[in-house]
């Protein structure tokens, strides 16, 4: 697991906890911040979380702790999904810099380690902490330095680490290959039976028999969109950087015929813009798809009716822009579970067809695949996404 470690005041990078993670296999970035002050160390941390592929958890001791928390959340603000955070000791009574002076509502799964009998940082901040959201506070019979709770921070770690990352499986190419051709086996039967159904949908005049030929078309559509997420996570899992293959292409003509393969009413509910040029070289069985995916996930997730305005912004010489904007927001609980495979989403899906949830775990990929940034800022009434690439992948 890639760990980013903020050590604490007294201490520095390679102290012992930096070492025992990295003692029990994890690959641990600990940046150097002695002689740092508050807001140094919290750009630091956050610009090696800007950097890092893949995002790691990250691990906040004393100084580092409340440096890290800070950091964590002002990723998050720019779309960078942390899988956890663990804070040992935190120093939570240290308010934050001006320039980060927004709500310390962690936004990942957090676990914070505090010994009762810590006579630097009192434990009741701590506390107050672990009554947000998605905070767990484990106390532990030990000081400060928590030099006998080592056991504690690594479990901590391993916890978060096999919540966020899909265990391979193992089988490479041939897993790869094998989910390809059961989906390839099953499309045939499966488009036989919606096309049975939507004959009987439209020759039928019992409300009934529609109703029912209805839900059949409607899974038969689910089932489909199941395989296909399937395939293409399975290649992402055996094949990874091999997947890029750019090519010059017009990212307008990309989306356009992304979007022309809606529904008839999906399509209806999406507005295209352009600006500048939209050239440049990306991958062109990835574009159309990462296109696809957004889109669909702000049809389903909209909170109305209204519109899905998707923008393309190619007036930077050397990066393309594209904004996909829809009504409703993301719960800030649910955020952190966004580029968790497999995560149980309760956020509703009013207006699509469930599927296996990786859309945007695949989206964020192929973003970084391209060498490029997803940022994703959901307010109270509108989600933008906003993916930013550069013209030659």
């Amino acid at each position: 697991m890639h760990v980013l470690f903020a050590h604490g005041l007294e201490s520095g990078p390679w102290g012992r906890k930096s070492l025992a993670l990295r003692d029990a296999g994890h690959r641990v970035q600990a940046p150097d911040c002695r002689g740092l002050d508050l807001d140094a160390r919290i750009a630091v941390v956050l610009d090696a979380m800007r950097s890092a592929d893949p995002v790691p958890v990250v691990v906040g001791s004393s100084f580092g702790g409340i440096a890290a928390l800070v950091a964590v959340v002002a990723a998050a603000r720019e779309g960078i999904a942390v899988p956890g955070l663990v804070l040992c000791a935190p120093a939570l009574a240290l308010p934050p810099p001006p320039r980060w002076s927004f709500a310390l509502d962690p936004p990942c799964p957090t676990i914070v380690l505090h010994g009762t009998r810590d006579e630097v940082v009192p434990i009741e901040h701590s506390r107050a902490l672990a009554r947000h959201p998605g905070v767990e506070l484990v106390e532990l019979d030990d000081d400060h330095g928590l030099a006998a709770s080592v056991p504690a921070l690594l479990a901590a770690v391993e916890r978060l680490a096999s919540a966020a990352i899909p265990a391979p499986s193992g089988l490479g190419r041939k897993f790869e290959a094998l989910v390809a051709m059961l989906g390839h086996d099953l499309r045939n039967p499966l488009g036989t039976i919606q096309l049975t159904a939507e004959l009987a949908q439209s020759s039928s005049a019992d409300p009934r028999a529609i109703r029912h030929s209805r839900r059949i078309v409607d899974n038969v559509s689910r089932v489909v969109g199941v395989l296909e997420q399937a395939q293409l996570y399975s290649a992402l899992l055996a094949r990874g950087d091999e997947l890029v293959r750019p090519a010059a292409l017009d990212a307008a003509a990309v989306v356009a015929s992304a979007l022309e393969a809606l529904p008839p009413q999906d399509r209806d509910r999406v507005e295209l813009a352009q600006v500048g040029d939209a050239t440049g070289r990306w991958d062109p069985d990835l574009l159309p798809r990462l296109v696809g995916e957004i889109v669909d996930n702000a049809l389903a997730y909209r909170s109305d009716d209204g519109p899905v305005r998707v923008a393309i912004d190619g007036t930077a010489a050397g990066e393309l822009v594209l904004t996909i904007v829809n009504a409703g927001a993301i719960p800030a609980t649910q955020m952190a579970d966004l580029f968790v495979p497999f995560a149980s989403r309760k956020l509703p899906r009013p207006h699509g067809v469930r599927r296996l949830g990786l859309g945007l775990v695949l989206v964020r990929r192929w973003v970084e695949l391209h060498r490029g940034l997803l940022a994703i800022d959901s307010s109270e009434d509108t989600t933008i996404v906003r993916v930013t690439l550069p013209r030659s992948a």
